[in-house]
Formats: structure tokens, C-alpha cells, sequence
């Protein structure tokens, strides 16, 4: 349809591969976790241009305040 576009964004509300379905779990189109075929992890772009892995077991709440600007919030190594 003009004027509709898709996308494959996501948010930090889960961690990286989380185990649970997107579409069961959340209604909305783009709360999606995320995936990779890496075991372990993602691979991630970050706002400087760095690319890290980050595992599927970081800390949800740093990943969460990864996800977030201008919170203000300190974040240590993750």
C-alpha cells in the first residue's frame, strides 16, 4: 500500500534471543527482541559505529538503559 513501510526494528524490553515468541508475548508490531543466529548473543551496531557481541544474558536493566537516551544513566562494562 503506498505510503506503508516495514521495518525489522526492535527494543531492548527483552534481552537478545530471548526465548519467548514476539508476536505471543507482545501485540505490538515492533517490541521485538533481538535475534540472531549467533549462539549466545547478538552482534550489535552501536550508536558510535562500534559493533559488539552482547550476550543473551546481560543484565536486563542494562540493556534496557542501553536502549534508552538521554536518561542520563551511567552504564558500566556490559
Amino acid at each position: 500500500m503506498l505510503g506503508m513501510t516495514s521495518t525489522w526494528a526492535y527494543t531492548t524490553t527483552r534481552t537478545p534471543n530471548a526465548r519467548s515468541e514476539d508476536c505471543d508475548r507482545f501485540a505490538v508490531y515492533l517490541n521485538m527482541a533481538a535475534r540472531s543466529e549467533h549462539k549466545g548473543g547478538v552482534q550489535v551496531l552501536l550508536a558510535d559505529g562500534a559493533v559488539r557481541f552482547v550476550s543473551e544474558n546481560i543484565n536486563v536493566n542494562t540493556w534496557r538503559n542501553l536502549g534508552r537516551r538521554n536518561d542520563g544513566n551511567v552504564l558500566g562494562d556490559f
